[in-house]
């Protein structure tokens, strides 16, 4: 039987600069070109002859065809992806086509789950490190046998990935961002353990997979179906995150007095985990983020955007419920296979040409 192959072009993944990069910075020149030219006047003509033109009408203009070309261009990248889309069903999520049913896990199970992953990371602890090229590339490659051996399709995509430079600032508070449009992936820190689970979770997304519960779950499997130490350690310390994270809803809805206990009660929890230091402290700053007065009233502004965003694409509870359903899925799906090692293994090892 012959391989079904469906490519997305990702177009836009090729420029070489964050497309957020670029629309930020453009807005930062056009709006500062406006209030510098509030006091231009009160400079002596023969010290800047030349200021007030240019930043009356240079900056200005060319900042706005930046932004203009840069939004046109992601435009048509995302309509180029759209027409080019494989056929995948969006009704199931990828627990159910593995043939499972998630259920509620009750506290004591994830302590006892969250106890033996930390034995697990670290008896198989290790220190070896790839670039962050090198690990998207990897977290492709995986993710595209994976998804062939679920849905019966090679699905190729681009694994360009690109860092922030203005973007960062402003979400200081987030590791990485897939462009809803055009599926261009900005990463905004590189924090080690991690690194390969967030970009297999933007891959996943780039792949047409938009729940987050599913981009998850695809993402923890690739780490273990590379069968290298480093991405299934990846995937074993982003689990243990989620885990933490649902034991202390950490995404629920509290006042700042009941956010400001729990974030105290959470961080004692992370200190008290029988992890090595490094991988230890990598969680708590992937958890505990630096905000200042600006990038907290945004980060409101993105969680509202962002719930909205899970509601469109069929996950209504939010990213508290997201976090669990990640978690229900692997759950149920470690009852049926035993582990998600043995689950990726097993998928690596069906022969897709003989269904």
């Amino acid at each position: 039987m012959k391989t079904k192959t469906r490519r997305i072009p990702n177009l836009i993944t090729y420029v070489p600069v964050s497309i957020s990069d670029l629309i930020i910075g453009g807005l930062i020149i056009f709006y500062g070109s406006r209030l510098l030219n509030l006091g231009i006047d009160v400079l002596p003509k023969d010290v800047l002859p030349y200021a007030n033109h240019v930043i009356n009408w240079y900056m200005p203009h060319y900042s706005n065809m930046l932004v203009c070309t840069t939004f046109g261009a992601d435009m048509i990248s995302g309509i180029t992806d759209y027409l080019a889309r494989p056929r995948i069903s969006q009704k199931k999520d990828v627990s159910e086509k593995l043939g499972v049913t998630r259920k509620p896990v009750d506290k004591e199970t994830r302590i006892k789950k969250i106890d033996d992953i930390c034995l697990e990371i670290s008896d198989g602890y290790t220190e070896k490190k790839y670039s962050l090229k090198e690990e998207a590339k990897i977290a492709n490659n995986s993710l595209e046998e994976i998804v062939y051996k679920i849905e019966g399709i090679r699905l190729k995509t681009s694994d360009k990935i690109k860092n922030s430079y203005l973007m960062k600032y402003l979400m200081p508070h987030a590791l990485g961002r897939c462009d809803v449009i055009s599926s261009d992936i900005t990463m905004f820190q590189k924090i080690p353990y991690i690194s390969f689970s967030i970009l297999a979770h933007e891959l996943a997304h780039r792949k047409r997979y938009f729940k987050e519960n599913n981009a998850e779950v695809l993402a923890h499997l690739a780490g273990f179906a590379t069968r290298d130490p480093v991405f299934i350690q990846s995937s074993k310390v982003s689990r243990l995150r989620r885990e933490c994270q649902t034991l202390f809803e950490k995404y629920g809805k509290t006042t700042k007095e009941e956010r400001k206990q729990l974030n105290e009660e959470y961080q004692d929890f992370l200190n008290d985990l029988s992890l090595p230091y490094n991988i230890k402290n990598a969680i708590l700053k992937s958890e505990f983020q630096k905000n200042n007065i600006l990038t907290e009233g945004i980060k409101k502004g993105q969680t509202a955007l962002y719930t909205l965003m899970m509601k469109v694409f069929g996950q209504k509870e939010g990213p508290l419920r997201y976090t669990k359903v990640f978690t229900e899925d692997l759950y149920a799906l470690e009852e049926k296979y035993h582990s998600s090692e043995a689950l990726a293994n097993a998928l690596i090892l069906l022969d897709r040409e003989a269904v």
